[in-house]
């Protein structure tokens, strides 16, 4: 049997005869007690969550002066929990000057202003340590209406700023790699991107030669020391080219090698050491140390591992140039393994290969021994180009560049060319030798980066546009909802007056619901959370009802509006009603709001036994060739976002093209400039012999008087939402209760079962309104329960339906759409 909590009280009562009496009872208090263990619970997991997300909370008391901070907070300051009393000027130690001085300003901003703020600020540790933060907060207020409290966040986004800067460090570094000609200007480029992440003021390479094992330093950089050559035996870097890893050493690490005679000191004395080799596959090429020379912690593992990074990337680059090196002191005609070899007589007349050339382009020496070199020519250089390279290497000079060549298979291939002339002792040219290196991934992957780079500035571009257009479409109903509330309060305001605010205000709030929804359901698209209800629909009185619904809208812009019914008419077809209804109803209005003068004519024909196809035409301003391509996408009406004269988030066609796609049709559109748009789409004829009849809007009977008497609960926490719902059903005779979390509302059913309706809201603490309703179940079947929910969108329905509720509301709730429900379950 389950554990039970009882609470027992009992007070001794003495009686004359000196015999001592106990009163006293016992109360279960088990519920209370599992409330606070759940409590504790809910406390545990947001500690946890917040430090895994390496969130901190605070609050500060502007009357008390008193600062909370969470765990999270300790733990990301580097400060030990209650190590002192703690008030906000305490703080300012974590926190770097400037980021201090960011830091009050943004509090008393949002004191005088009210508004949050969110901000990046340095956090300096205990232990000295900086680390990158993002600070958010806002204030609350008394009942004075004045500024109470203080509260925020601080999280910590070190490792995603670094994370960040490695990724672009490594794609600078590649880059250079690719463009830089020479050892010192890519040493120069490494060390200004490395710069940005650790200390680059003690550097140097060092590059080893194995056969005379010394070590030289084509680049040292020290604030100390200045070495150029030096033995690699017993040197410090020696030791790590020769034991070919990565190395961090402190002095007295450094001390102790040298103690047990692995090496011996050269130089002054750093406090760290950090070396990396450099290497190709199993080659040690050398290395690239950094050092610091007052603080021992200046570098750590995390600095090695991005020293490691550029040492990949620079060792590439030195075995490049060295086979380069040996190609040129091989007399240009050593065959290379890596590179094509071409030697031609004065004329261009081909006299070699070597095989890598045979490898690279397809051809044997057989076929092209006596031909020209231009066999090659894949039509991209121009004349001009040839001349000008002809001209350099018949002047006695080296000429380097690129060619876009042909192999014998007629694919095209980048190559990084060298020519040179060789001279006979007397000075004249007799032959040229050139060394082809094929290039073309390089040059792919610059281009895929160039390509990446545009693509991720394209869409940061476009998703701040768009952002920017949620705000306009969301603060734009806003300014007309509280605008014209504010102006309802004024005195002597007449009825037609008040009526007509009232309407804008209406109008403004469903301009924002429906901006809300699309946002839903955009995320639901990409989220793949839609689901499909097939139902059958009657054709006919499914098209009629949108020439009604639209007709005065139509007739309000002075366009004619022409339904054209369906050819050879199936009667009626099975679709998901709701989807469909989205996709008319938006293609439908587009039309009406892009069309100034003229007609709209919308209709459907069967082209086939299997296929439907509907379309919306418009004789409106048409859309621009360039853009015909772009009305589906999502964010490109926020793209425009400065030049645009119609509402809406832009969301509507990019909902529509998933909705016929989800129903297995395609939707396209034809359209001239000046002359209109026509969007067709098409649907699938399928047979569903479980498909649920679908009543038209136009057929809806809500005649029907509402019943009386009803007993009646509102499982509501929000007040105002309560309130709303009270104010609507008061003109009739219920019998209205309400509980403002789950747990009551069963308790409430479980002590009152003549309960006739309760509207359950879904979002309520303690206990939510799914797990309410099957409690309830549990004991009370027959209760008409109706769920009342924010988050009813699509599939929603059928989570309420699973948790045992036999309908539910869509909050905002539709005052009709109310006694719509209540008719349906009590007027049978």
């Amino acid at each position: 049997r389950p554990v039970q909590w009882i609470l027992s009280r009992s007070t001794p009562e003495k009686l004359p005869d000196g015999s001592v009496t106990w009163y006293g009872f016992n109360a279960n208090i088990t519920e209370r007690k599992q409330s606070e263990e759940a409590l504790k619970e809910r406390e545990t997991g947001l500690r946890e969550a917040q430090r895994l997300a390496n969130i901190g909370n605070w609050s500060w008391n502007l009357k008390t002066n008193e600062l909370y901070l969470s765990d999270e907070m300790y733990h990301i300051i580097g400060m030990e929990k209650n190590a002192e009393a703690l008030d906000i000027s305490s703080h300012q130690k974590y926190y770097t000057e400037e980021s201090w001085e960011k830091f009050n300003e943004a509090i008393n901003t949002a004191i005088r202003s009210g508004e949050s703020y969110e901000i990046e600020l340095e956090v300096v540790r205990a232990n000295g340590a900086n680390r990158e933060t993002v600070a958010r907060g806002e204030v609350f207020y008394d009942s004075d209406n004045k500024v109470e409290q203080i509260s925020g966040t601080l999280q910590d986004i070190t490792s995603r700023k670094r994370t960040e800067m490695i990724k672009q460090l490594q794609y600078n570094i590649a880059l250079a790699t690719i463009t830089t000609r020479n050892l010192s200007d890519l040493v120069e480029s490494i060390k200004t991107e490395l710069n940005k992440i650790i200390d680059t003021t003690n550097l140097f390479i060092a590059l080893y030669n194995e056969e005379t094992g010394m070590i030289h330093a084509p680049f040292f950089q020290d604030e100390k020391d200045n070495f150029r050559e030096w033995n690699a035996e017993k040197s410090l870097t020696g030791y790590l080219i020769k034991n070919n890893r990565s190395l961090l050493l402190h002095k007295n690490e450094i001390l102790r090698l040298h103690k047990k005679g692995i090496i011996d000191l050269r130089g002054t004395m750093p406090e760290v050491w950090m070396g990396v080799p450099l290497r190709v596959e199993d080659k040690i090429l050398g290395a690239v140390v950094f050092q610091d020379y007052n603080t021992p912690e200046f570098f750590d593992r995390s600095s090695l591992e991005i020293l490691e990074l550029a040492a990949h990337e620079l060792s590439l680059f030195i075995d490049r140039q060295n086979a380069e090196d040996k190609a040129n002191k091989l007399s240009r005609a050593v065959e290379q393994s890596s590179v094509a070899v071409v030697i031609t007589n004065r004329e261009g007349t081909i006299e070699y290969i070597n095989p890598f050339f045979t490898e690279l382009t397809g051809y044997s020496f057989d076929e092209v021994k006596g031909k020209k070199s231009n066999i090659l020519k894949s039509g991209h250089q121009d004349n001009e180009f040839y001349l000008k390279l002809w001209e350099v290497i018949l002047s006695g000079n080296d000429w380097e560049g690129e060619f876009l060549n042909k192999k014998k298979s007629g694919e095209l291939y980048w190559s990084k060319a060298t020519i040179s002339p060789i001279l006979n002792s007397e000075g004249i040219i007799t032959n040229f030798i050139s060394i082809h290196e094929d290039i073309t991934e390089r040059k792919k992957m610059v281009e895929d980066l160039i390509d990446a780079k545009e693509k991720a500035q394209q869409s940061d571009r476009l998703k701040s546009a768009f952002l920017a257009n949620m705000s306009h479409e969301i603060r734009t109903p806003m300014n007309g909802i509280l605008g014209f509330l504010e102006l309802l309060s004024e005195p002597d305001l007449g009825e037609d007056v008040k009526a007509g605010y009232l309407d804008i205000v209406k109008k403004s709030g469903l301009r924002l619901l429906n901006t809300i929804n699309d946002i839903i359901e955009i995320s639901k698209i990409e989220s793949g959370d839609m689901m499909v209800s097939m139902q059958e629909i009657n054709l006919t009185h499914f098209l009629t009802y949108y020439y009604d619904f639209f007709l005065p809208q139509a007739k309000g812009k002075g366009l004619q509006l022409e339904f054209v019914p369906c050819k050879s008419n199936p009667g009626t077809i099975v679709s998901d009603n709701s989807k469909l209804d989205s996709i008319l109803t938006n293609l439908i209005k587009n039309a009406i709001k892009f069309t100034d003068k003229g007609k709209i004519e919308f209709g459907c024909e069967q082209k086939d036994k299997k296929t439907l196809l509907f379309y919306v035409k418009d004789t409106g301003r048409g859309i621009h060739p360039d853009k015909i391509d772009l009305v589906f996408e999502r964010f490109m009406q926020a793209d425009n976002l400065n030049t645009r004269v119609y509402e809406g988030a832009g969301l509507g066609l990019s909902i529509t093209k998933a909705y016929v796609e989800y129903l297995g049709g395609k939707i396209w559109v034809e359209s001239e400039p000046g002359k209109g748009s026509s969007f067709f789409f098409t649907l699938p004829i399928v047979e569903n012999e479980h498909a649920t009849s679908v009543v038209t809007r136009n057929q809806e009977d809500r005649s029907a008087p509402l019943p009386e008497k009803l007993k009646l609960l509102i499982a509501e926490d929000d007040t105002i939402s309560f309130m709303f719902l009270e104010a609507i059903l008061k003109t009739y005779q219920f019998e209205i209760t309400r509980c403002v979390t789950g747990l009551e509302a069963v308790q409430y059913c479980r002590s009152n079962p003549d309960i006739d309706l309760i509207l359950m809201d879904i979002g309520m603490p303690v206990m939510d309104g799914y797990e309410a309703t099957r409690r309830i179940r549990e004991f009370n079947k027959n209760v008409v329960i109706i769920a009342q929910t924010a988050f009813a969108i699509s599939s929603d329905s059928l989570k309420v339906k699973e948790a045992g509720c036999n309908d539910y509301l869509p909050k905002p709730i539709n005052k009709e759409h109310l006694f719509a429900l209540i008719q349906k379950y009590f007027n049978t």
